[in-house]
């Protein structure tokens, strides 16, 4: 009885140490989800369905505070190991179509229900990169040079290329950009310069592919990908070519909005007459923009504000190096995921692919997102420095 009288007050202290402000600013989320994927008019019943992954990533988010650091800690290789088979197996199980490996880059589950390992692994690589830092630390040996950090470099390599040739070039970007957040706040700053040079080498290297040996290139980037991503370079034209369709067409929109907006669900609006593919995913922020204009996007970047804004003011009271480097990863996926997708539906990005967190439906995505928040709140609750983890 007096055990269970314990449990019962660690369970609500718990709780009620949870951030409400983190918590407030994704529910502010989930309604505009709801109302931009509403507003996209799909037909399918994408936006309650949305609500119920909202429902669903909630719950994953207050259990995984639960979690003990320490447990996490262990199964961090496990679950990066288990994500790993599942993105092999998809290369061999998924659709093909036109020469592409696989369409959905997900796995059909019963129900209809599509399970996409990539967006999970961004979650458990952040995980593994910060415990692998924390062993050198705790062995007294942290990395000293750019050859001490090739076992890094191979974890964070293997799930790129299996994600990049899936092909998902988005989530891997993503991934890197998180395994670079982790490095600017692990390394220190002579050997983080290294980095930083040897990464910049590799990237232009692979761009002078591209003018000497186009061939090697694109096998490497698909041609496909190549002309979305450059299409945001090009002046657009009207009418829209086929790489700039999706793009033109959410410019239309956005800049239709105006100041206040053409109204929620207003039948004169683009996006609500489906002249923006993939407006319930990829290009959300074309129909909210088109619907609650300038003030409403203002709005909405506001609330991203105020969570970055928490997880920054979280991480820098968190203690444990093994916390403090995994959020820092999750912090950099964020932040770059807001930016990149916002900026590609103005025009000034790349067209990648990548979502935007909490506003786009996908499953997975919100899944994954919450998982990752709710650890982020768990280490804070937990913030107090006992041990390297």
């Amino acid at each position: 009885m007096a055990e269970r009288k314990r449990a019962g007050i660690s369970f609500w202290r718990t709780i009620s140490h949870v951030d409400l402000t983190t918590v407030l600013s994704l529910l502010i989320l989930a309604a505009l989800s709801y109302a931009s994927i509403l507003g996209a008019h799909t037909g399918g019943g994408e936006a309650w369905k949305q609500l119920l992954w909202f429902l669903l990533g909630l719950g994953v988010l207050f259990a995984t505070v639960f979690l003990d650091d320490t447990f996490v800690y262990r199964v961090s290789y496990f679950l990066y190991v288990v994500d790993l088979f599942l993105l092999v197996l998809l290369l061999f199980t998924g659709p093909k179509s036109e020469g592409v490996s696989r369409v959905l880059m997900s796995f059909t589950l019963p129900g209809g229900i599509a399970f996409q390992p990539s967006e999970f692994m961004k979650v458990f690589a952040s995980l593994v990169f910060a415990r692998w830092f924390v062993e050198r630390e705790e062995k007294g040996s942290p990395p000293r040079s750019v050859v001490d950090l090739i076992p890094l470099f191979a974890l964070w390599g293997v799930p790129f290329i299996l994600i990049a040739i899936e092909p998902d070039l988005g989530d891997a970007i993503v991934l890197t950009v998180l395994f670079t957040s982790i490095l600017f706040v692990a390394l220190e700053r002579k050997l983080l310069v290294k980095v930083f040079l040897l990464g910049g080498l590799a990237i232009g290297g692979i761009a002078g592919l591209y003018f000497f040996a186009p061939q090697v290139f694109f096998k490497i980037v698909k041609e496909y990908q190549w002309r979305r991503i450059t299409a945001f370079l090009q002046e657009p034209t009207f009418p829209a070519s086929d790489e700039q369709f999706q793009l033109v067409n959410s410019l239309l929109a956005i800049g239709s909005g105006g100041v206040w907006g053409k109204g929620w669900l207003s039948e004169i609006n683009l996006t609500y007459n489906h002249w923006v593919p993939e407006a319930h995913t990829d290009f959300v922020f074309s129909v909210y923009g088109e619907s609650f204009g300038f003030v409403g996007a203002a709005f909405l970047l506001l609330v991203y504000f105020l969570f970055f804004y928490r997880v920054v003011q979280m991480s820098l009271e968190m203690e444990k190096p093994f916390a403090r480097y995994t959020t820092a990863g999750f912090l950099g996926m964020f932040v770059f995921q807001v930016f990149e997708n916002i900026g590609m539906t103005v025009g000034i990005m790349p067209i990648t692919g990548i979502t935007l967190p909490f506003l786009s439906y996908g499953g997975s995505s919100l899944v994954a997102n919450f998982f990752a928040v709710g650890l982020i709140l768990g280490f804070y609750i937990r913030r107090k420095r006992l041990s390297f983890v």
